[in-house]
């Protein structure tokens, strides 16, 4: 098994800050636009909140982080604003109140002078009648005395919105319009239902920011980025020789940065032909995912499965009755 420069394909939170920060050659100019954006906020007021839309492995979490790591060591910004990264499984946060205690947590984890006390500040008020709605307020208070704001990195965030029962959303929504504590950037693998049903408390309240599959100059350069340093001469030759393999494996994984990492080994060998290449492929990326079919209601992952049976493409009539729905109409609701 080969070991590259990213032996934490699916936690970068875990790579040393020095190597991550070497290795950050894609997606600079998406990463520029939203720390632009932060640098000009104007915290005095209620902020613009931004949500990066990606596939798994497009690199949402990798944004995050470097968002974090920027924050973290710029002059002016790190004199007032706080920046929290979520892990991206938050299985603790059942609710609101969960989230701002869990909020607290971190705050004390990320300065445990400025913020000692301020989980058991909150406690204290655990017990009162109307704590949990409250619940923000105590820790905007905290946070106020020390002339403090708070950059919420939040990963899978549309995981989060679908815990929160329908009072909860509309009462995060007024505290986003009219707070100016928190300013959030969250990252999904989705289009939450939230942001385009107008009948939504979150109707259109993000900016939106999507991500593609890295273009073939971003591949070559990320290619050459990930090889250690005994690899280096043979992928760089490799990108002379052998672009075009490169760039149909490329087109067939969609430009997933993660994918490219699973599938390194390919691009390093020198032997082989596309067919063994398309079968490395398949094998290497079905953990990756296998996720998307999981996820589906069975009536699709049935519907699915016949349809990737079927090279040829298979007629509307004919998954129907493969599927026992007996109708055009049936096989549309299933989709929806």
């Amino acid at each position: 098994m080969l070991q590259t420069n990213y032996r934490h394909k699916y936690n970068p939170n875990e790579i040393d800050k020095k190597t991550f920060l070497a290795n950050f050659v894609v997606r600079q100019e998406i990463f520029d636009e939203i720390f632009d954006d932060i640098k000009r906020t104007d915290f005095s007021v209620p902020s613009q909140h931004t949500v990066i839309i990606g596939q798994r492995g497009q690199g949402k979490t990798t944004l995050l982080r470097k968002l974090y790591i920027e924050i973290e060591e710029d002059k002016q910004l790190s004199q007032f604003l706080i920046p929290i990264q979520f892990a991206e499984e938050q299985y603790q946060i059942r609710s609101l109140c969960s989230l701002w205690e869990l909020i607290a947590e971190m705050l004390e984890e990320a300065d445990d002078v400025l913020f000692s006390n301020i989980v058991d500040i909150m406690e204290q008020h655990s017990e009162d009648k109307d704590y949990e709605f409250n619940c923000f307020d105590y820790l905007e208070k905290e946070i106020k005395k020390q002339n403090k704001k708070v950059v919420l990195l939040i990963d899978n965030i549309d995981e989060l919105f679908g815990k929160l029962k329908e009072k909860e959303t509309r009462r995060l929504r007024e505290i986003l319009l009219t707070s100016s504590t928190f300013k959030i950037i969250g990252g999904s693998t989705k289009m939450f239902e939230n942001h385009y049903d107008y009948s939504k408390e979150f109707y259109q309240f993000f900016k939106i920011i999507k991500l593609k599959g890295l273009s073939q100059d971003e591949t070559i350069k990320f290619l050459t980025v990930i090889a250690n340093d005994k690899q280096k001469s043979k992928i760089v030759n490799i990108i002379k020789t052998q672009k075009g393999k490169i760039e149909t494996l490329r087109q067939l994984i969609g430009g997933v940065p993660r994918t490219l990492v699973m599938l390194f080994d390919i691009f390093m060998d020198d032997e082989g032909n596309a067919f063994d290449d398309l079968i490395k492929v398949i094998d290497e990326a079905t953990p990756l995912y296998k996720h998307r079919m999981d996820d589906l209601p069975p009536i699709l992952q049935d519907i699915v499965h016949n349809i990737a049976l079927n090279w040829d493409g298979i007629l509307t009539k004919d998954i129907a009755k493969k599927t026992r729905l007996t109708s055009k109409e049936e096989i549309g609701r299933a989709h929806v």
